[in-house]
């Protein structure tokens, strides 16, 4: 009895000893709490609300409210992932890549899977890389941009210093290696204005007489022997494709029918018998041919496939030619062998764009860039011997799960063909957001061109729009893209860019077809001709949209016009119409922004580079005035660093920034 007493008093000690224990560490924890809380309030109450711009002098804000900084938080991962640059190989080294940064461009090699070495961070005035094919050369050259100003600089592989290769201010072209490595071939106006023919050897700094100086000439390829060049003159006046013997300068021409208007690529084959090219001529697809150099006979390669040939690269050894086909905006890869003219796909790649196709010197290897939605630009490489990929680099797995980003699906919707009178499908990536609980807000984008093609890659933009705010987004391919034919690219030349227009509010049907989407808050928005078109939805149907955006675009197409002088005349009045018709000019306006600034009643964003030489800021400025001369709310930003396109990567946030400002603004009524 007495043993059980004793026992339950020790029970009851520790009992109370624990119970007291559990309250010193609860009090210990809730004033470590409210300190760490006091702390971390005391931390975040110092941070910034806003971003600002103000201070950044390249920048004219105009009635652009500060940017949020939980804007910047959020797109800060989908900004951090960007694609990989392919400039060549080098047998000790690896790979030459570079990748974009704040302070310009990185380069890496890269000499195994995910083994990546920093060398060297060049600035934004580098333009272009070349490295020589050859292992023995410890230097790469550059070419740098000045305004209107080129010049080469060398940099050395072992030391990292510059020296300058040219120091007059002239315009230099690309350069061309030859296949030893030892002469390099480029064009420059230096001495009279002409784009004279130069070449010269490697490792001096003085300019070798040029070898072509009676008109404007550019290299397209050493031979593979390096005794021939393949030059062609003024792609404006068409001239043929040349053979320039190196040892006698002897230039012949190889055919009246080759010029640089009947090829958009063109290659030695290996054994210098003859060129591979592409070229859609006679064809409604982009094809690869073979041109017999001592035959003077085309051969059409690629007839079987029902698409664009875009890119081909032929191996060193001149045993294969790998090439892919646009299939719809996905590349497929395909093998050549060149002894028999026969192709296989390559497969085992993930869908999306294939690029930067770059062969081994050894020829057994080969180098891409693949680009999808999920991926901002990866290097893979095949072994040719077993067709086996193998993955390089992991550009987003610092910020972005690649599971968590959105591939899009392609749609089409329907339209009228009112040349046949039947109907006309529109071709649409279209991007779900994963959380749809109730219809969610659309953001129509129009790419540019319009000779071109929206292509699912990479988007930092789009996929915080999708993943962030919920925003379904809408990419057409309208009439006039290319990619599905001449037949289809031809839909909207003249006076047949009205039925583009109707396409647009065919899709604006569409969407209020969808459960999913709510088509009382639609934007669209675009660059270039898609800021055009963005500016022409928002006066044709301003009732049915909440929001526009243009970057860059045309806002009077007979001013356009007017002010094109060449080739580039020549194409806007095939493309638009002649400003010398009277009623073309009389259908021009009717079909400009400009001209109907009263109509756009909604919020617009308008985004312009000072420096753009292909749409004139002055479409931009002229446009943003007239709107607000009718009462209209315009947001209005000017980058003084940047043309057509944004190429800095600040410049490229800062848009990011503001057009997610702007639509979260007039989407979702957040001030």
């Amino acid at each position: 009895m007495c043993f059980m007493m004793i026992t339950n008093q020790s029970k009851g000690s520790q009992f109370n000893f624990l119970n007291s224990m559990i309250k010193k560490f609860l009090i210990i924890g809730c004033i470590v709490a409210v300190f760490a809380f006091g702390l971390g309030y005391v931390w975040w109450s110092t941070q910034p609300s806003y971003l600002s711009l103000e201070e950044i002098d390249h920048l004219v804000l105009d009635n652009i409210p500060e940017i949020p900084m939980h804007i910047v938080n959020r797109l800060k991962p989908y900004q951090e992932a960007t694609p990989t640059v392919l400039h060549g190989w080098n047998e000790e080294r690896g790979l030459l890549t570079s990748v974009q940064q704040q302070g310009g461009a990185q380069l890496n090699w890269l000499d195994a899977p995910f083994q990546m070495s920093e060398f060297a961070l060049l600035d934004h005035s580098y333009v272009e890389v070349y490295l020589n094919p050859q292992a023995t050369t410890n230097t790469i050259l550059l070419r740098s941009n000045d305004g209107d100003a080129f010049s080469y600089q060398s940099l050395s592989l072992e030391t990292g210093k510059y020296t300058p290769l040219s120091t007059d201010p002239a315009w230099y072209s690309p350069v061309l290696w030859s296949k030893s490595g030892e002469w390099m071939a480029f064009s420059s106006d230096r001495r009279n204005g002409f784009a004279e023919l130069y070449l010269n050897q490697v490792g001096t700094t003085e300019f070798f007489a040029p070898v072509l100086t009676d008109a404007d000439w550019y290299a397209i390829e050493w031979s593979p022997d390096d005794q021939k060049l393949l030059v062609h003159g003024d792609p404006i006046l068409d001239r043929p494709v040349g053979l320039l013997d190196l040892k006698e300068r002897k230039l012949d021409f190889i055919h009246p029918v080759l010029t640089p208007s009947f090829y958009e690529t063109i290659h030695w084959a290996g054994d210098g018998q003859g060129l591979y090219l592409t070229s859609n001529q006679g064809s409604e697809f982009v094809r690869l041919r073979y041109y017999d150099l001592s035959r003077n006979a085309m051969q059409v390669l690629t007839q079987q496939i029902p698409w664009d040939i875009e890119e081909f690269a032929v191996s060193p050894t001149g045993d294969f030619v790998a090439f892919t086909a646009n299939e719809g905006g996905s590349y497929q890869l395909y093998l050549m062998d060149t002894a028999t003219h026969t192709w296989e796909p390559v497969v085992a790649l993930p869908k999306g764009k294939i690029h930067q196709l770059t062969f081994h010197p050894d020829g057994a290897h080969v180098a891409a860039v693949l680009d999808n939605a999920q991926s901002p630009g990866d290097v893979y490489v095949m072994q040719l011997e077993t067709l086996e990929w193998t993955r390089w680099t992991d550009q987003n797995k610092q910020s972005l799960k690649q599971d968590d980003l959105v591939l899009p699906e392609l749609i089409q919707y329907p339209t009228s063909n009112h040349r046949t009178g039947q109907a006309q499908q529109v071709p649409v990536y279209y991007y779900h957001p994963k959380q749809v609980s109730h219809p969610v807000p659309v953001l129509i984008h129009i790419h540019g061109g319009p000779f071109y093609q929206f292509q699912p890659t990479f988007d930092p933009l789009i996929q915080y729009l999708v993943n962030e705010l919920n925003i379904a987004v809408l990419a057409p391919n309208v009439r006039g893209s290319t990619g599905y034919g001449p037949g289809y690219q031809q839909l909207d030349d003249g006076m047949l860019r009205k039925h583009a227009i109707e396409d647009m509010g065919a899709l604006l049907d569409w969407v209020a077809e969808q459960p999913e989407l709510d088509a009382s808050r639609v934007a669209v928005g675009g660059g270039s001709y898609g800021g055009y078109m963005a500016l022409t939805m928002m006066a044709r149907f301003g009732d049915r949209l909440a929001a526009g955006i243009d970057f860059a675009g045309m806002s009077d197409l007979l001013q356009m016009i007017k002010n094109a002088s060449g080739n580039t005349l020549s194409i806007f009045r095939r493309e638009y119409g002649d400003e010398r018709v009277e009623d073309d000019v009389t259908f021009l306006k009717n079909i400009s922004p400009l001209y109907q600034a009263g109509q756009i009643t909604k919020p617009l964003l308008v985004i312009q580079g000072e420096n753009d030489d292909i749409v004139h800021p002055s479409h931009s400025e002229q446009m943003v005035q007239a709107v607000r001369r009718h009462g209209g709310n315009v947001w209005y930003l000017q980058v003084g660093n940047e043309g057509h396109r944004f190429l800095r990567k600040d410049n490229q946030e800062v848009y990011n920034y503001i057009v997610s400002l702007f639509l979260k603004t007039y989407l979702f009524n957040e001030s």
